[in-house]
Protein backbone atom coordinates (compact mmCIF):
# COMPACT_ATOMS: atom_id res chain seq x y z
CA UNK A 1 0.00 0.00 0.00
CA UNK A 2 1.32 3.13 -0.99
CA UNK A 3 -0.84 5.64 0.43
CA UNK A 4 0.12 6.69 3.96
CA UNK A 5 -2.60 9.44 4.72
CA UNK A 6 -2.46 11.75 7.66
CA UNK A 7 -5.58 13.40 8.10
CA UNK A 8 -6.44 16.90 10.36
CA UNK A 9 -8.80 17.59 12.43
CA UNK A 10 -11.26 19.67 9.70
CA UNK A 11 -11.12 16.22 7.55
CA UNK A 12 -12.31 13.98 10.59
CA UNK A 13 -14.33 16.37 11.37
CA UNK A 14 -16.30 16.48 8.37
CA UNK A 15 -17.22 13.08 8.96
CA UNK A 16 -18.21 12.95 13.01
CA UNK A 17 -20.30 16.24 12.19
CA UNK A 18 -21.21 14.83 8.80
CA UNK A 19 -21.08 18.22 7.52
CA UNK A 20 -22.89 18.19 4.27
CA UNK A 21 -20.50 20.08 1.66
CA UNK A 22 -17.25 18.29 2.54
CA UNK A 23 -18.90 15.13 3.95
CA UNK A 24 -18.81 12.74 0.83
CA UNK A 25 -15.09 13.04 0.11
CA UNK A 26 -14.16 12.71 3.58
CA UNK A 27 -16.03 9.85 4.28
CA UNK A 28 -14.50 8.17 1.14
CA UNK A 29 -11.08 7.89 2.73
CA UNK A 30 -12.89 6.16 5.48
CA UNK A 31 -14.20 4.10 2.70
CA UNK A 32 -10.74 3.42 1.38
CA UNK A 33 -9.01 2.95 4.57
CA UNK A 34 -11.50 0.12 5.30
CA UNK A 35 -11.30 -1.61 2.08
CA UNK A 36 -7.33 -1.71 2.78
CA UNK A 37 -6.59 0.59 -0.37
CA UNK A 38 -4.93 3.29 2.29
CA UNK A 39 -3.53 3.59 5.24
CA UNK A 40 -4.80 6.38 7.61
CA UNK A 41 -2.41 8.22 9.93
CA UNK A 42 -3.60 11.54 12.58
CA UNK A 43 -2.45 12.18 15.98
CA UNK A 44 -3.80 12.37 19.65
CA UNK A 45 -3.79 15.86 19.86
CA UNK A 46 -6.05 15.66 16.36
CA UNK A 47 -8.48 13.10 18.11
CA UNK A 48 -8.62 14.66 20.98
CA UNK A 49 -9.54 18.15 19.34
CA UNK A 50 -11.88 16.34 17.40
CA UNK A 51 -14.06 15.29 20.48
CA UNK A 52 -13.77 18.34 21.83
CA UNK A 53 -15.54 19.90 19.10
CA UNK A 54 -18.00 16.91 18.40
CA UNK A 55 -19.28 17.61 22.04
CA UNK A 56 -19.76 20.96 21.43
CA UNK A 57 -21.98 19.91 18.03
CA UNK A 58 -23.47 16.79 18.66
CA UNK A 59 -23.14 16.29 22.38
CA UNK A 60 -20.68 14.35 24.52
CA UNK A 61 -22.00 11.20 23.91
CA UNK A 62 -22.29 11.08 20.14
CA UNK A 63 -18.89 12.63 20.03
CA UNK A 64 -17.22 9.74 22.04
CA UNK A 65 -19.19 7.12 20.43
CA UNK A 66 -18.24 8.70 17.34
CA UNK A 67 -14.75 8.99 17.71
CA UNK A 68 -14.36 5.65 19.46
CA UNK A 69 -15.26 4.23 16.07
CA UNK A 70 -13.22 6.48 13.83
CA UNK A 71 -10.02 5.12 15.88
CA UNK A 72 -10.69 1.92 14.63
CA UNK A 73 -9.41 3.18 11.18
CA UNK A 74 -5.82 5.48 12.38
CA UNK A 75 -3.01 5.01 13.31
CA UNK A 76 -1.45 7.30 15.47
CA UNK A 77 1.55 8.93 15.10
CA UNK A 78 2.73 11.58 17.90
CA UNK A 79 5.35 14.31 18.33
CA UNK A 80 7.74 15.12 20.88
CA UNK A 81 9.59 18.00 22.22
CA UNK A 82 11.57 18.54 19.38
CA UNK A 83 8.77 18.85 16.96
CA UNK A 84 6.79 21.38 19.49
CA UNK A 85 9.82 23.46 18.83
CA UNK A 86 9.86 23.22 15.12
CA UNK A 87 6.48 24.22 15.47
CA UNK A 88 7.00 27.46 17.50
CA UNK A 89 9.98 28.46 15.11
CA UNK A 90 8.37 28.20 12.39
CA UNK A 91 6.72 30.94 10.66
CA UNK A 92 3.61 29.24 10.55
CA UNK A 93 0.27 31.63 11.04
CA UNK A 94 -1.67 28.18 12.80
CA UNK A 95 0.82 26.49 15.47
CA UNK A 96 -1.22 24.00 15.87
CA UNK A 97 -1.28 23.16 11.89
CA UNK A 98 2.29 23.24 11.73
CA UNK A 99 2.58 20.85 14.77
CA UNK A 100 0.11 18.32 13.12
CA UNK A 101 2.16 18.82 9.78
CA UNK A 102 5.76 18.20 11.19
CA UNK A 103 3.91 15.41 13.57
CA UNK A 104 3.15 14.13 9.99
CA UNK A 105 6.61 14.33 8.22
CA UNK A 106 8.28 12.93 11.44
CA UNK A 107 6.59 9.99 11.50
CA UNK A 108 8.21 8.87 8.31
CA UNK A 109 5.72 6.62 7.08
CA UNK A 110 2.96 9.11 5.59
CA UNK A 111 2.63 10.16 2.21
CA UNK A 112 0.41 12.59 2.20
CA UNK A 113 -1.14 15.68 4.40
CA UNK A 114 -4.78 15.69 3.75
CA UNK A 115 -6.29 19.09 5.16
CA UNK A 116 -9.40 20.92 3.42
CA UNK A 117 -7.34 24.17 4.84
CA UNK A 118 -3.96 23.97 2.10
CA UNK A 119 -3.76 27.79 1.70
CA UNK A 120 -2.99 27.32 6.17
CA UNK A 121 0.17 25.73 5.00
CA UNK A 122 1.53 28.48 2.68
CA UNK A 123 3.81 29.89 5.15
CA UNK A 124 5.33 26.77 6.51
CA UNK A 125 9.31 26.25 4.67
CA UNK A 126 9.78 22.63 4.88
CA UNK A 127 7.05 21.17 2.56
CA UNK A 128 8.69 17.87 1.89
CA UNK A 129 4.92 16.06 2.51
CA UNK A 130 2.49 17.05 -0.24
CA UNK A 131 -0.67 18.74 1.08
CA UNK A 132 -3.81 17.85 -0.26
CA UNK A 133 -7.65 18.40 0.06
CA UNK A 134 -9.92 15.30 0.32
CA UNK A 135 -10.95 16.14 -3.40
CA UNK A 136 -7.44 16.54 -4.54
CA UNK A 137 -6.60 12.98 -3.26
CA UNK A 138 -9.44 11.39 -4.31
CA UNK A 139 -8.60 12.99 -8.36
CA UNK A 140 -5.00 11.96 -7.90
CA UNK A 141 -5.74 8.57 -6.45
CA UNK A 142 -8.30 7.77 -9.12
CA UNK A 143 -5.11 9.21 -11.83
CA UNK A 144 -2.61 6.85 -10.73
CA UNK A 145 -4.62 3.60 -9.76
Amino acid sequence: MDYNLFLDAGVILDVVLQREEFYQNSYSLFKMAEDQTILLYTSTTVIMNVQYLGCKFIGKNNAIEGTKYLLNFFEIVDCNKKILQKAYNSKARDIEDAVQYFTAIHSEIVSNFISRNIKDYKEIEEKTLPILTPTQFLKYFKQNS
